[in-house]
């Protein structure tokens, strides 16, 4: 890959069935775009009567309060250990596993949450079942959401944590993990020009 030739990115194209790819948000040429948040009142497909900016932090605190339920029952039944640092001068979610595996003692995973960049939080169910399951220190990028932060911030934000752990633990023993909205940050990472944001992998 230009710019960090110790990474390789390979394409599937056909990893799922038609039937998959036309209910997934992805067409033949890349990414579809996300709709726009809508009233209540409003049909999806109108764009007649979108949201207002204002009404970002109605729509995140109902998101939130349905992940909070699933969240926080995923914490006590794994007796997980969540606390806040941070990292990079970024704010972070650390979430530390019951006990810590043999095979992943001195390693770590770096997770990019996910929700249409303007809704979720670092504490999403995916850095939680990472601990639980893979018995590891997770640590979970608390990027600033839009529309209160302009692209490209929640990229150089993560990528100001992934070069902080990768300096103390060393990048060999971190591995990247993201969902939905994500996914598209921890990419954006992996393929920065060298010299400016590249991720060493």
């Amino acid at each position: 890959m230009e710019g960090n030739p110790g990474c390789r990115l390979t394409r599937v194209p056909h990893l799922c069935s038609e039937q998959c790819q036309g209910s997934s948000r992805w067409g033949p040429t890349g990414p579809l775009p996300l709709p726009a948040f809508t009233t209540p009142e409003a049909p999806q497909d109108s764009s007649s009567e979108r949201a207002p900016p204002a009404q970002v932090p109605t729509f995140r605190a109902q998101f939130q309060a349905q992940e909070d339920i699933v969240e926080e029952k995923l914490v006590a039944d794994h007796g997980l250990r969540v606390e806040h640092d941070t990292i990079g001068g970024v704010p972070v979610v650390v979430v530390g596993p019951h006990e810590t595996a043999e095979r992943m003692r001195g390693k770590a995973v770096l997770n990019i949450h996910g929700a249409g960049f303007v809704m979720g939080t670092a504490r999403e169910r995916t850095a939680l079942l990472a601990a639980a399951e893979l018995g590891v220190t997770v640590y979970s990028v608390d990027y600033t959401l839009s529309p209160e932060a302009a692209f490209p911030t929640a990229i150089e934000q993560s990528l100001a944590v992934y070069r902080e752990l990768a300096a103390r633990i060393g990048a060999g023993n971190l591995v990247g993990v993201a969902s939905l909205s994500g996914e598209q940050i921890i990419l954006r990472c992996l393929i920065a020009p060298a010299g400016r944001s590249s991720v060493q992998c």
